[in-house]
């Protein structure tokens, strides 16, 4: 998916609310598969912004916002996810980072404003 990436979903791109109950602590907005890429939107559910538990995934520009039950961003499990130029702010966790095995970054990204900025759970990933 692709939305406006000059102004990370500033706009008119959002994705708001969320979808079914995914995990036993609540809902996501955005569930991304093997290969999959979300750029360019405001992301906000309330529960769990943007869920990635496939590898190859692209998360770049967005705006993931207000997610205070859990993540605004939960990595979990796959390899070679590229997390960048995101603004990740006002979510319980900003990014949640688990279980991933190789190759998987987070680069360029503005966290602010979470309970908790950065929860790196893996022995596996970069920090940029």
């Amino acid at each position: 998916m692709i939305g406006d990436e000059a102004s990370r979903g500033g706009n008119t791109t959002r994705i708001l609310g969320c979808g079914a109950n995914t995990f036993a602590s609540g809902s996501v907005a955005v569930v991304l598969r093997a290969g999959s890429t979300v750029a360019g939107f405001t992301i906000n559910c309330g529960s769990t912004g943007i869920y990635a538990p496939a590898n190859g995934v692209i998360i770049r520009n967005n705006t993931v916002t207000g997610n205070t039950q859990d993540s605004g961003i939960w990595i979990d499990g796959g390899n070679d996810q590229t997390i960048v130029l995101n603004a990740v702010t006002g979510n319980n966790f900003g990014i949640h980072y688990i279980n991933t095995t190789a190759g998987g970054k987070a680069e360029n990204n503005l966290i602010t404003s979470n309970v908790m900025g950065f929860l790196y759970q893996t022995p596996s990933a970069s920090l940029g």
